[in-house]
């Protein structure tokens, strides 16, 4: 559907493919891992990334799904630090996956919303890809 979309916003192919391209950049940066760093006046932008809601799938699928994580020494996790200092050395500190989830610095909607967004987009794209052939392009 992105392609779709991008293909028919101009002729010239070196020029969708530009368009296309800032796009995926511009998701890829505001819908993954390093979205804690956005500044807070573009902080809208994180909405817009399809990445966003598969990752955060994604981040569901493996944190609610798995058993617990060993912790890494030092941790970021207070949960694992405060096991640290008390309670058994010699067994390795664990951190379930959805302790992992909770603490994660932006909000995750459930499995079922990342999926009916992600479906809402896809239809999107095709959709827009649709407007533009009706009504802005007369071949």
């Amino acid at each position: 559907g992105i392609g779709i979309v991008f293909s028919l916003l101009s002729t010239n192919p070196r020029t969708n493919m530009t368009f296309a391209f800032i796009y995926m950049i511009f998701c890829f940066l505001t819908g993954g891992f390093f979205t804690k760093s956005i500044p807070f006046w573009f902080d809208w932008a994180k909405y817009l990334s399809y990445i966003r809601y598969c990752y955060h799938f994604g981040l569901i699928i493996i944190l609610e799904r798995t058993d617990d994580f060993r912790c890494g020494e030092p941790s970021l996790y207070a949960v694992c630090n405060r096991n640290s200092t008390a309670g058994n050395s010699t067994a390795p500190l664990t951190i379930p996956g959805s302790v992992i989830l909770e603490l994660q610095p932006d909000t995750i909607l459930p499995v079922w919303a990342n999926i009916i967004v992600t479906v809402c987009m896809f239809f999107a794209f095709r959709l827009l890809g649709y407007v533009i052939l009706r009504f802005c392009r007369k071949v």
